[in-house]
């Protein structure tokens, strides 16, 4: 993986933050929810490739599968508003071009 592919994901990361952040206020009812954006990402990825793109942004990558990264420190919260800002985030890094999606788990 070339440090300009790594660098593009670090940057769509720090975007999607923001965009989540953005909701950070957002009214909390609703159910209670685990609500986590995930990355997919092709499997010329390396596991040491994905961490070194997550450095220094204030996100987990939780690897699952080689290419399939549940992404922590993303979102706040516990209903509505986790939901809220797990579908921005999800949203800003498809508008990047990456494959991202939500898990949605009720707790």
């Amino acid at each position: 993986m070339t440090i300009d592919k790594m660098m593009e994901l670090k940057k769509a990361l720090l975007a999607a933050k923001q965009a989540a952040e953005k909701l950070k206020d957002t009214e909390d009812g609703g159910t209670c929810n685990f609500d986590t954006p995930i990355l997919v990402l092709p499997k010329e990825w390396s596991v040491s490739n994905i961490y070194e793109a997550f450095e220094h942004t204030g996100l987990r990558a939780d690897i699952t599968r080689r290419n399939f990264i549940r992404i922590y420190g993303a979102v706040e919260g516990q209903g509505f508003r986790r939901t809220y800002m797990a579908e921005a985030f999800r949203d800003s890094l498809k508008a990047a071009g990456y494959d991202a999606i939500v898990e949605y788990r009720m707790d």
